[in-house]
């Protein structure tokens, strides 16, 4: 903490904290299952809380904290928050003792690095949002993890995510990514990865089942066709795509929603916008119109390798 003066989660801060009594687990007593230590202007948690064993929630958010350590043997917390503070590593997450822990936010930090969450072995959601977060390396993937939000880092690579076999939403807004290679996601329905220097999705088959994708401001280029064939032949259940600013956009110019939803017959929503009957008329006279070029191509090669 440098020059900055201590100042601990005293006694006197932590019972104006402590609310919600109800039984303890197991019964054979009460005792209080919350603590709202949010806004406190503490930059250590002392030795008070983690006396309270029976704590389910709690939050420690819009402090100064560097680490959490004295919270992670409470046996009994489902939810943990400590955005919007100052931590830089959870290597104690490895010897965390957090086993019904469903929630963590960590959210406005400063961590370079997603750590390995697997000791919290019932975690269902995560939020590293605004972090320093350059590698995924270490995480190594979740059993049960269905939301992860990573927007707003670093990230340059999501190889070494691993496996994430139950993860619903995936969130990877504003980050460094020139590809998603990496994700390995068989549930994933919704991919939000606007605002990335993409120059291709070969690897979007990580989320075969994506049916919600935000693509937009990347650079995919109109150079490759291949791009919406890729899309409307890897994501089968894709109803809801937003490309927003691109090359690709910019060169389909009027012929964009056409050209789309010829690709993929059933989006509904398209940047926003519903998909519309006259959208998917102008789809079909499209692909007619492309299907008659290709065999008219054909044929006129063939004469050509007649006159020959």
């Amino acid at each position: 903490m440098g020059d900055e003066e201590f100042a601990p989660l005293t006694h006197e801060i932590l019972r104006k904290c402590l609310s919600n009594i109800q039984l303890t687990v197991g019964g054979g007593g009460f005792s209080f299952t919350k603590a709202n230590c949010a806004n406190c202007e503490i930059n250590n948690l002392g030795v008070h809380i983690e006396k309270y064993k029976h704590l389910r929630h709690i939050d420690l958010s819009s402090n100064k904290l560097t680490d959490i350590e004295q919270v992670i043997r409470l046996p009994h917390v489902l939810e943990l928050m400590a955005n919007s503070n100052q931590v830089t590593s959870l290597k104690c997450l490895q010897d965390a003792d957090l086993p019904w822990c469903q929630r963590v936010n960590f959210a406005d930090n400063q961590m370079t690095a997603l750590p390995p969450l697997s000791k919290l072995q019932r975690l269902r959601f995560v939020n590293f949002a605004r972090n320093q977060i350059t590698s995924v390396q270490e995480f190594g993937g979740h059993p049960v993890l269905e939301e992860l939000d990573l927007e707003g880092n670093q990230i340059t690579s999501l190889v070494g995510l691993g496996p994430l076999p139950k993860l619903k939403r995936l969130v990877l807004t504003g980050n460094q990514l020139p590809s998603v290679e990496g994700l390995d996601t068989a549930e994933l329905t919704c991919l939000m990865v606007s605002s990335n220097p993409m120059t291709s999705i070969a690897h979007i088959t990580g989320a075969p089942r994506c049916s919600e994708l935000k693509i937009g401001e990347n650079q995919l280029s109109s150079e490759d066709p291949s791009v919406l064939n890729c899309l409307g032949s890897c994501l089968p259940e894709l109803t809801s795509l937003e490309l927003g600013n691109c090359p690709l956009v910019e060169a389909l110019g009027d012929d964009l929603r056409a050209q789309v939803v010829m690709r993929i017959p059933k989006l509904k929503s398209l940047d926003g916008e519903l998909v519309t009957k006259d959208d998917r008329t102008a789809a079909r006279e499209l692909k007619v119109q492309s299907e008659q070029k290709a065999q008219g191509g054909g044929a006129d090669e063939e004469k050509d390798g007649d006159e020959g």
